[in-house]
């Protein structure tokens, strides 16, 4: 499914921005069933890819128009993945429910891009041009390496991983550096974080439709299961979610 809208600039920004989240709910409609079901596992690399080039690269394009600064947005769609290559030939898979934008040019001093969602990034070495990518909570720069970054809006955790290489992370009141192997975890509400050892392997397993946690909260399992299957998993009221699965 894809979505795109051209806009007369006479329209204006709030017209425009009308008509842009008239056809996001137009979207969202189409991928949510609303329906509440039993997980099997073994659909997980059933679902075919989805991809959404949609409303978030249309918003960030028509703003650029009065900025003269082109922007483009990919967007994944519940239950779907996708392969992209950048323009300066860094790879990068996005997961289900995620969005990455950037520029259409780099600009000269560094290569920035936003990540709301997870992603696994096969970055093309510069040393004179860094690689940054801009979190909710957290920035993560490297000069050419490969790693995984989940930072999802409405995940309790978020997760730096290492396949190879060397990542620094910069979160507001300190900075870690990791190298192959390692991962940073970051909890959204209280901002503490813990460097640990980790597999590649298992941080990544989602590329290979699997999925393995580590001390993983119940909350995120949750959530990442209804962005697999795109529904909505429900529990008794007052149900607490203080629990943590490894597997």
């Amino acid at each position: 499914f894809a979505v795109q809208i051209v806009v007369d600039g006479a329209l204006g920004l709030g017209r425009a921005d009308d008509i842009l989240q008239s056809r996001a709910k137009q979207h969202r409609a189409l991928h949510q069933g609303g329906k509440v079901f039993a997980v099997d596992i073994a659909q997980l690399a059933e679902p075919a890819a989805l991809l959404a080039l949609v409303v978030c690269g249309e918003y960030l394009f028509l703003r650029s128009r009065y900025e003269r600064t082109p922007s483009v947005c990919l967007v994944t769609a519940q239950g779907s993945k996708g392969e992209f290559t950048l323009p300066d030939g860094t790879r990068v898979w996005l997961n289900g429910d995620s969005r990455l934008s950037y520029p259409e040019t780099f600009d000269a001093e560094a290569r920035r891009v936003r990540l709301d969602g997870e992603a696994f990034f096969q970055v093309n070495r510069d040393e004179k041009k860094p690689f940054i990518i801009k979190t909710a909570g957290f920035d993560v720069k490297v000069l050419g390496t490969c790693f995984d970054v989940k930072s999802y809006e409405n995940n309790e955790t978020s997760l730096v991983s290492v396949k190879s290489g060397k990542v620094q992370v910069e979160l507001p009141e300190a900075m870690m550096k990791l190298v192959a192997n390692e991962q940073l975890q970051i909890n959204r509400q209280s901002n503490e974080y813990t460097k640990r050892k980790e597999s590649y392997q298992h941080a990544m397993a989602w590329l290979q439709n699997t999925l393995h946690y580590n001390k993983t909260p119940l909350y995120d399992v949750i959530k990442d299961l209804e962005r697999i299957y795109n529904c909505r998993i429900k529990f008794a009221p007052n149900q607490q979610f203080n629990y943590h699965l490894s597997g």
